[in-house]
């Protein structure tokens, strides 16, 4: 959902020099008109093959690069105070606030360009090498990053906007607003233009690395092979990437707008990772994997997958209401491409765990949105259930592998 998360955040930065495009938390049909056209570009520039894609994305990623950078320098030496981090103290709202924010506030739809090395790897010159290589530099590169940029933000808040505290504060466009504040209407119309032009690059590489993900899904029996064609010329699988199209159209015209995209977006992001955690757990419990080095990798997975489950247990439980429902026809889909016989029957009773945990996380959410217990008391029901499912989990993921020679899989490397 990236490309109508970045379509919906570039039109609204767009509304601040015209008018009419973003009202009332939503964008206007002229609006969803326009973001709609930006998604077919994105399309588009994939449609033509990885070359023209290649080079206008370093273009655009070097210029989202140059205006954060800019503006990090010009806030911490104009209007910088230490004071801003100990106002109120450490985590005034408690530490709940703090994990709920992860969703709510985008930070985890803010690391998701990850997925796009690992699903585009395969078309590096030495995959084995680049693809590691290039996700713990992007990992690493984006925490410290982020890291600073949030700091100088801290820093930079005039004390009049958080004079009642932080929850208080409101700034539609942070950095714009802060530019502002302080008079430096040359760095407001940089971060302006910056964001309008900068979210392109996101979504085109989403775009790219999303028709990847399907072709792949496609090619191990998840999705039906209707998406394993590739254009001979290209190289692009075209259908995954019109089909991928249409899915964003309806996230796009649902939801219309960005916080509304990218709530939904960082639910389903994290139960993605609770499917990888188990897996990545499976695999670290697998002899024939021995020659993997990844040391500490089930308590890792383990760790992962609590913690993802406990985020999105606190967050809006209408929202993980929506995303737990909108589970269900994927697991219809993937019903019927599995097939029928043995292998079907394998599949659901080695992912039965997924369904309990989903229900289970959805039950959980409902009991802490509407505190009928403590926090304290929530928190430790939570980590006792999610401990015991993980674990069930990887034994159900484990003795699924030892036995999948019975059920066509055997190939698995």
């Amino acid at each position: 959902m990236n490309p109508p998360s970045e379509s919906s955040g570039l039109v609204q930065y767009m509304s601040s020099y015209v008018p009419g495009l973003y009202i009332n938390g939503a964008l206007t049909p002229v609006g969803l008109a326009i973001a709609i056209s930006f998604m077919g570009l994105f399309v588009l520039v994939n449609y033509f093959g990885v070359v023209i894609f290649s080079k206008i994305i370093n273009a655009i990623t070097a210029l989202k690069l140059v205006v954060p950078t800019i503006t990090m320098v010009t806030l911490f030496l104009v209007s910088f105070k230490l004071r801003n981090f100990s106002a109120y103290g450490v985590a005034p709202y408690g530490p709940f606030s703090v994990v709920s924010a992860i969703v709510t506030s985008g930070i985890v739809y803010s690391y998701l360009g990850f997925q796009a090395v690992i699903n585009l790897a395969g078309e590096s010159r030495n995959p084995k090498r680049d693809g590691p290589l290039s996700l713990i530099l992007v990992i690493i590169f984006s925490v410290v990053f982020y890291v600073v940029l949030q700091i100088a933000f801290i820093g930079s808040v005039p004390a009049s906007d958080i004079s009642k505290g932080w929850a208080f504060l409101s700034l539609p466009s942070p950095f714009a607003d802060i530019a502002v504040s302080f008079n430096m209407f040359w760095l407001y119309t940089l971060i302006i233009a910056d964001s309008i032009y900068s979210p392109s690059g996101s979504s085109m590489a989403a775009v790219a690395s999303n028709s990847r993900n399907l072709y792949a899904l496609s090619k191990n029996g998840t999705l039906p092979s209707f998406f394993l064609r590739v254009d001979n010329n290209t190289g692009i699988p075209r259908r995954a990437l019109l089909f991928n199209f249409v899915i964003s159209l309806i996230v796009l015209v649902t939801l219309k707008s960005w916080h509304q995209i990218i709530e939904t977006l960082g639910i389903l992001l994290l139960i993605s990772f609770i499917g990888s955690a188990v897996s990545s757990g499976v695999i670290g419990s697998i002899k024939r994997y021995s020659s993997i080095k990844m040391p500490f990798i089930v308590i890792v997975s383990a760790i992962v997958f609590v913690f993802s489950g406990l985020i999105i247990s606190i967050s809006s439980f209408s929202k993980v209401l929506v995303v737990s429902l909108l589970l269900v026809p994927s697991l219809l889909l993937f019903a019927v491409s599995s097939g029928r016989g043995n292998r079907v029957i394998a599949d659901v009773k080695a992912g039965l765990w997924f369904i309990i945990y989903v229900m289970e996380i959805a039950i959980l959410s409902f009991i802490y949105n509407e505190h009928y217990v403590s926090g304290y008391i929530f928190l430790g029901a939570y980590l006792l259930s999610s401990t015991i499912t993980f674990i069930l989990a990887r034994r159900s993921g484990v003795k699924f592998m030892h036995q999948a020679g019975e059920y066509d899989i055997a190939e698995i490397p």
